[in-house]
């Protein structure tokens, strides 16, 4: 379910800002909320933006060593061993679970001893992610749901299907009934005349509240199998009622509050049957995938009493309506249409682009591991085992969880929003229907600031269109929880140790936070580890006699501890976060710092805990605040910038029109 859908139940603005991540907010916020373009700009009303997006690398580097590399014997070079006993505090509440409820509430994970703890493998993943975007590694784990889109003011859909404003739409909807044939093993079109009827005149089928209705309720109330024959109780009034041997049929296409009436299909057919290609039924069966009550239903419990059933038709060619003409099917007059590209899609044809991106190892998998069933591949080990691992962080019991229940909206954007997904064609907003959309980043983010975190009010949780949105959480962590854990590695040589030193201090920044955990864009899951104790063994047995740089600082191979306040520690660090440095600048060939996605990962990763709070769409001076404290800069050189990926870590969107702006 679209949780703009429920926007009109939701009881405050304050609200909204719950619920705005769960889908293309701004804009259907204008929509619901009844805001003009003009009302809009004049009262400079922003809301802001959950996440941003780490710009793709236009480079992944691959590193030379990755053929020494073993988690049994040691590479050639300076080569250690260690771990590192960390602390982790929460710098903003914090909340993860391993999905365990009790009373109908999410608990803050625990491990088999029942202590409060944070799971190794989410560190794990935390710092993976860090070293994937910081040491350029290939963009892996992607989210490639097939993208089903019907986005009326999308420029590939514009003029297509739907009006413009100056002609009419190119393709034209044509009505008729889908059948299988089980002789031919496919599936069959035959057209048929159609009509429009309102709930008025369906006053017999007890359709005046239709409206609030889905399809599926609507065909039940209606009972399809019964045909429709047309009468005039009046002069110039038509009426319907079910008739045995009528010549119409109700069809129903779904739910809108602005709705008035369905549509009538004449149950004969005219013309011959129109074989459907096996791509056209499978991008209509995608496209329709998440609207199971409808699609399911019809291909089911409909089919099975009429032996087809109702669908909406365009062709390529609108003078010749066949089976090498049909492009789309759809349960309604505005087609839903599948991407041309998904997101996968997209980032394997910029892999193309690059030197045995898929055969060899990048940073990342040389050390978090890789796991591989590409049998294609030749010259490397198909798997490769993890050589940093990390255990449980436990809750050190500084502070008290609050027991009180929390409940958010904890839905993810809809793969419609493109502005957030995609970069801009032409001055125009990219589009998975385009035939080349662009992506605009790799990596999410989430903005970094304490905010006004109020629990949805009691209504609005017993509004039974939230109650499969709302998730509540109990044992939230709150600001200055402590977690304590071991950080082990093996075999690392100084660019990759410089790699994990970078990733758990994030560049060595006080001021850079990690994201973990759930409600992240309410604020939750800031939080830093602070390296206590470093233990480490020089592990070189091949090169000994040529040890240099961090090697002198050991004068035995015999494991050594280090506080992290000695000075052989911070010169260990140094050296070490330099090394990674220097390796990342000589393959990208510019300074490590100037680099875009560097500055765009710092700037994202900042804790910007003097942003007010109550930062909400009630506050019509945002904007002007923001400026006044320097947290803003100029509006209007940001929006002719046309900005792509967003670099900066305070994001405001335009209610209207969806523009970028850099702080």
């Amino acid at each position: 379910m679209n949780a703009m859908a429920i926007l009109c139940n939701i009881t405050s603005i304050t609200e909204l800002t719950q619920v705005a991540h769960c889908a293309p907010f701004m804009r259907n916020y204008c929509k619901c909320g009844s805001l003009n373009k003009e009302e809009n700009m004049s009262n400079n009303l922003y809301g802001y933006a959950p996440y941003a997006q780490i710009p793709l690398a236009p480079k992944v580097i691959l590193p030379d060593w990755q053929s020494g590399v073993s988690y049994t014997s040691a590479q050639q070079g300076a080569v250690y061993d260690g771990t590192l006993q960390v602390t982790l505090s929460a710098c903003s509440e914090l909340f993860t679970s391993n999905g365990v409820e009790e009373k109908g509430a999410l608990q803050f994970n625990t491990n088999p001893s029942k202590q409060l703890c944070i799971n190794g493998s989410s560190i794990r993943s935390m710092l993976r992610n860090v070293v994937e975007i910081a040491g350029f590694g290939k963009t892996q784990f992607v989210d490639n749901h097939v993208v089903a889109t019907r986005t009326p003011d999308d420029p590939s859909y514009l003029g297509e299907f739907v009006s413009n404003g100056h002609d009419n739409a190119k393709r034209k909807p044509h009505s008729g009934w889908l059948s299988y044939n089980e002789k031919q093993k496919s599936w069959e079109l035959r057209l048929c005349d159609s009509k429009s009827f309102s709930y008025e005149q369906m006053a017999n089928f007890n359709l005046r509240d239709a409206a609030k209705l889905d399809a599926k309720a609507k065909y039940q109330r209606i009972k399809p199998y019964l045909n429709i024959k047309k009468t005039n109780e009046e002069p110039g009034l038509e009426r319907f009622q079910r008739n045995k041997y009528g010549q119409w049929k109700a069809v129903f296409v779904g739910k809108m509050k602005q709705k008035t009436g369905d549509y009538l299909f004449k149950s004969t057919t005219s013309g011959k049957a129109i074989k459907v290609k096996p791509e056209v039924f499978q991008n209509f069966k995608t496209a329709h995938s998440n609207r199971q009550s409808h699609f399911h239903y019809l291909l089911t419990t409909y089919i099975e009493s009429e032996g087809r059933i109702p669908v909406f038709a365009w062709f390529n060619n609108e003078t010749s309506a066949d089976d090498k003409t049909l492009a789309f099917l759809s349960l309604s007059k505005l087609p839903k249409l599948v991407a041309k590209a998904g997101p996968l899609d997209i980032l394997n044809r910029l892999d193309q682009k690059r030197d045995n991106v898929s055969v060899r190892l990048d940073l990342p998998e040389l050390l978090f591991g890789r796991v591989h069933d590409d049998k294609k591949s030749s010259g490397i080990e198909q798997g490769l085992k993890n050589r940093i691992s990390c255990s449980d962080f436990i809750f050190t019991e500084n502070v008290v969880p609050d027991s009180d229940l929390r409940a958010y909206v904890l839905n993810s954007p809809q793969a419609s929003f493109t502005p957030a997904y995609l970069l801009p064609n032409n001055g125009k907003c990219g589009s998975y229907l385009q035939d080349t959309p662009k992506m605009k980043g790799s990596h999410k983010l989430y903005f970094r600031a304490e905010r006004d975190t109020k629990r949805l009010s009691e209504k609005t949780l017993a509004n039974s269109k939230l109650k499969n949105l709302v998730t509540k959480l109990s044992n939230v962590m709150p600001k200055g929880a402590r977690f304590e854990g071991t950080i082990t590695f093996k075999n690392l040589n100084e660019v990759e140790l410089g790699a994990l030193l970078w990733a758990i201090t994030l560049g060595n920044n006080q001021h850079n936070k990690h994201h973990l955990g759930m409600a992240k864009t309410f604020g939750f899951g800031s939080t830093e580890l602070n390296v206590n104790v470093l233990t480490l063994r020089s592990n070189d047995t091949i090169n000994a006699a040529k040890k240099q740089n961090l090697d002198d600082i050991f004068k035995q191979l015999s494991p050594k501890q280090f506080s992290s306040l000695s000075d052989d520690y911070k010169s260990l660090f140094n050296k070490s976060i330099s090394a990674f440095e220097q390796f990342v600048s000589d393959e990208m060939g510019e300074e490590f710092n100037t680099l875009e996605v560097i500055q765009s990962l710092q700037n994202m990763l900042k804790y910007w805990n003097n942003v007010p709070n109550n930062m909400s769409l009630e506050s019509k001076n945002v904007t002007a605040s923001l400026r006044q404290e320097g947290k803003l800069g100029s509006y209007d050189k940001a929006r002719k910038g046309n900005q792509g990926a967003i670099p900066m870590p305070l994001q405001a969107i335009d209610a209207y029109q969806l523009e970028q702006v850099k702080a």
